[in-house]
């Protein structure tokens, strides 16, 4: 057993590393380069042209579900509106180049599911952002009230300016007030190599307790059970939900273990695994406690069960009518 958990707990690790790294230096980009109004003129005003734009942003920033956590909080510190960056989190991990493209060659060039799994993908994260923009109040979701203005650690440098400071708080240090044009550009890289740096171990910390935990229940998991619950149509789906969250398999290779149940589970099923699962999991909800309270988490939790339960119906019907 002890083998087995860390055989798992390695390739999770490993897995997730990588995009951990790609969504700290994402987000330090943000938090150097893009001022804060910036963001708010780029999100077109009507709310549906929004969400729709932003549904479809994981084809231009591939970015799975464990980068896209500290991308998110760096929108939401700039003054990004809350149901855009949710949609962002669940849609991001679904409806991207490379999850299409793993998706495809999973399932032997088989485009139905890929059309059903990237159709429930902007389907689910559209009416998930279009809930919160009707329903849920921004100030009422977050861990904290100084979320906003927690930034990542300081990294004063010696300069002779007198006005040279960090933050009352120890955080958040303005580079721009002390440094000349020449030397702009410079200064700016070194900051989100430290910003990097910092969201990186920042973030990473939830990311290892997850995976800790995700490894655990899964080498006390045999494989046979596993397949048996595929026999039960209504136990299957329920069943495929509650797996990949303990799985927590990257959104990039997720597929390939969908495919391997291909004999033992419906496709409405595996769709389940294959949405729900990169929506949410063990190490994104840890993730996530660090931003937002745990009821708004349950909530979210609540929204993307049902409307995935939903869908799935939703193609058993189309698979009886076609």
């Amino acid at each position: 057993m002890i083998q087995t958990f860390a055989v798992i707990a390695v390739s999770i690790f490993l897995e997730g590393l990588f995009f951990i790294l790609i969504g700290a230096i994402i987000s330090s980009f943000i938090e150097v380069f893009v001022a804060d109004d910036i963001i708010k003129k780029l999100i077109p005003k009507n709310k549906f042209l929004a969400l729709t734009i932003v549904s479809l942003l994981g084809l231009i920033f591939p970015i799975c579900e464990c980068g896209i956590v500290p991308v998110i909080q760096k929108l939401l510190k700039k003054g990004a509106l809350l149901y855009i960056c949710i949609t962002l989190l669940f849609s991001s991990p679904i409806v991207n180049v490379v999850v299409i493209v793993s998706t495809y060659f999973a399932f032997s060039d088989n485009i139905q599911i890929v059309i059903l799994r990237i159709s429930g993908g902007f389907t689910i994260s559209y009416i998930i952002g279009f809930i919160i923009s009707v329903f849920i109040k921004k100030k009422n979701v977050f861990k904290q009230d100084l979320f906003i203005l927690q930034d990542i650690s300081c990294s004063c440098q010696n300069h002779s300016q007198k006005d040279d400071q960090c933050s009352s708080l120890g955080n958040s240090y303005n580079l721009k007030s002390v440094i000349n044009k020449n030397n702009k550009m410079i200064i700016n890289i070194k900051s989100v190599i430290q910003h990097s740096i910092d969201e990186f171990f920042d973030t990473g910390k939830y990311f290892i307790i997850g995976v800790l935990i995700t490894s655990l229940i899964q080498s006390l998991i045999p494989r046979n059970q596993i397949i048996n619950f595929g026999k039960s149509f209504a136990i299957s789906k329920l069943f495929m939900i509650a797996f990949p969250y303990v799985l927590s398999v990257c959104s990039n290779t997720d597929a390939f273990i969908a495919r391997s149940f291909l004999n033992q589970f419906s496709t409405s099923a595996l769709l389940c695994f294959m949405i729900f699962g990169v929506m949410f999991d063990i190490k994104t909800t840890i993730m996530l406690k660090k931003i937002f309270k745990i009821s708004f988490i349950f909530r979210l939790l609540i929204f993307v069960i049902s409307l995935t339960l939903m869908y799935s119906f939703f193609v058993d019907f189309l698979e009886k009518i076609l």
